[in-house]
C-alpha cells in the first residue's frame, strides 16, 4: 500500500497522460534508453492533481450509474484526502470499513491460445461453471439490494475507484426493507451536515481574506463598536453579571454576549472596559512597562490601598538597599594614597536616595535614574 501511495511510476496511473509524454518532469523525456513505458513523474504536486480529478470523475461517474450507491474506503488507507473531501461535499456518504468486492466476471478462453482440442474443451468447461458462479451470485447481490438487504459502494482506496457492496446491518432495517423514518431523518442530519460544512468552509476563506487584506481607512461604525464590546464580553466578570441583566454564574454564551452588544448603556460600557483592563494588565509579572500600567490603573480607582501597599514594600526595599549599599562600600578597593587621605574617624554619610515601587523606565526592564546615579556614586 505504501507503493500505491507514493510510487511516481505513471503507468500505474489511470487519468489521461497525454500531457505527459512531453513534459519536463516526466523522466522518460531525458532517458536515451527509453523502452516506450509512460516514465516516472518527478512532479508530486500535479501528479495528485491529477489522480485527484480522475479519481473524482470516475467516482461520479459509477455512483450517477447507480442512484443509490454511497462511497467507502478501507481503514488505515491512503485515499486521497482531496477525492474523499470533494466527494463528502457533493453530499456523498462516506464508509469507512473493509467491503466485499462483487463478482468479477470470468474471462472466456479462445481455442488459438491452447495447444491441443482436449485442452481447449478444458478450460471452456472451467470458464462454464466459473460463468455459472459469477451470474448466481451476481443475481444474489442484485436481489440483496433491492430489497434493501445490502448496499452498492465505490471503493475509492486505490488508484481506481472500484464497485463493491456492504451488508445493510439489520438495525437499519424492518422486514427487509429501509424503515422510512430512519432514511428521512438520516437524510435531513446529512443535508443540516452540508450545510455546516458551507459555512465552516465559507469562514476559512474568510479568515484568509481578513488576515491578508488591507481594511479600507474609513470611519468606524457602529457594528463595528459592538463586535469591540462583544470581544470584551468574554472578560466581564461575574460580579458585573447583574449590571446587564444576567442572572447566572457560569461564563456568559456567544448569543447572551451578541444579545446586549446593542443596547450598552454608559455603565454597562464602563464595567465591560474596565473589566477587560483588568483581565489583560493583570496577567503581569515581575517589572515590564506591564506592570507600571497595572500600578496607574489601580492608583485611578483605590490610591489610597495602592499607596498603602507601595509603602510596605518600599520600606522592604529600602532597608535592604541600605544594607547592600555599606557592603558594597566594605568591599570596595583603595590604594596606600588613598588610605592615606582617609580620615581617622569616618564622617556620616548622608542617606542615598532610594528609588520608590511606582516609577516608571524608560523601557521595559530599564533601571530607574535614580538608581544609576547610586551606582556611579559608590563607583566614583
Amino acid at each position: 500500500m505504501l507503493e500505491g501511495r507514493y510510487s511516481t511510476d505513471l503507468s500505474g496511473y489511470g487519468f489521461d497522460k497525454a500531457d505527459c509524454k512531453g513534459c519536463p518532469f516526466n523522466s522518460s523525456v531525458y532517458d536515451l534508453f527509453a523502452d516506450g513505458s509512460c516514465g516516472n513523474c518527478q512532479n508530486m504536486e500535479c501528479l495528485r492533481y491529477k489522480q485527484g480529478g480522475y479519481m473524482a470523475a470516475e467516482a461520479a461517474r459509477l455512483l450517477d450509474e447507480r442512484k443509490n450507491a454511497a462511497v467507502c474506503i478501507a481503514p488505515d488507507s491512503f485515499a486521497s484526502a482531496e477525492v474523499v473531501g470533494n466527494l463528502i461535499d457533493t453530499g456523498y456518504e462516506i464508509y469507512e470499513m473493509v467491503d466485499s468486492r462483487l463478482p468479477v466476471e470470468p474471462h472466456r478462453p479462445t481455442e488459438e491460445d491452447f495447444a491441443s482440442e482436449a485442452e481447449y474443451q478444458e478450460a471452456e468447461a472451467s470458464y462454464r461453471l466459473s460463468m455459472s458462479h459469477y451470474e448466481s451470485d451476481s443475481a444474489r447481490i442484485e436481489a440483496m439490494v433491492q430489497q434493501g438487504r445490502a448496499q452498492l459502494l465505490v471503493d475509492v482506496s486505490h488508484r481506481k475507484p472500484e464497485l463493491c457492496y456492504r451488508i445493510v446491518p439489520e438495525i437499519e432495517t424492518v422486514n427487509g426493507q429501509p424503515t422510512e423514518e430512519d432514511t428521512v431523518e438520516k437524510l435531513h442530519g446529512q443535508d443540516s451536515r452540508n450545510r455546516e460544512i458551507a459555512i465552516e468552509k465559507a469562514v476559512e476563506d474568510v479568515k484568509l481574506l481578513v488576515r491578508e487584506s488591507i481594511i479600507p481607512d474609513t470611519e468606524f461604525q457602529q457594528a463595528e463598536e459592538e463586535l469591540v464590546y462583544y470581544i470584551m464580553l468574554s472578560a466581564l466578570r461575574k460580579e458585573n453579571y447583574g449590571k446587564l441583566g444576567f442572572d447566572t454564574q457560569v461564563p456568559l454564551t456567544d448569543e447572551e454576549k451578541a444579545g446586549v452588544t446593542a443596547s450598552l448603556t454608559g455603565e454597562h460600557k464602563n464595567a465591560i472596559r474596565r473589566d477587560f483592563i483588568i483581565k489583560h494588565l493583570s496577567d503581569t509579572c515581575g517589572v515590564r512597562r506591564q506592570s507600571y500600567l497595572l500600578l496607574e490603573f489601580a492608583s485611578l480607582h483605590f490610591p489610597q490601598k495602592v499607596n498603602q501597599i507601595k509603602e510596605q514594600y518600599n520600606e522592604q526595599y529600602k532597608k535592604r538597599h541600605i544594607r547592600i549599599e555599606e557592603r558594597i562600600r566594605e568591599l570596595q578597593p583603595y590604594s596606600s594614597e588613598n588610605a592615606e587621605e582617609q580620615p581617622s574617624e569616618p564622617a556620616p554619610t548622608a542617606e542615598p536616595a532610594v528609588t520608590e515601587i511606582g516609577d516608571i523606565p524608560e523601557e521595559d526592564g530599564d533601571i530607574p535614574e535614580a538608581v544609576y546615579a547610586e551606582i556611579e556614586e559608590i563607583a566614583a
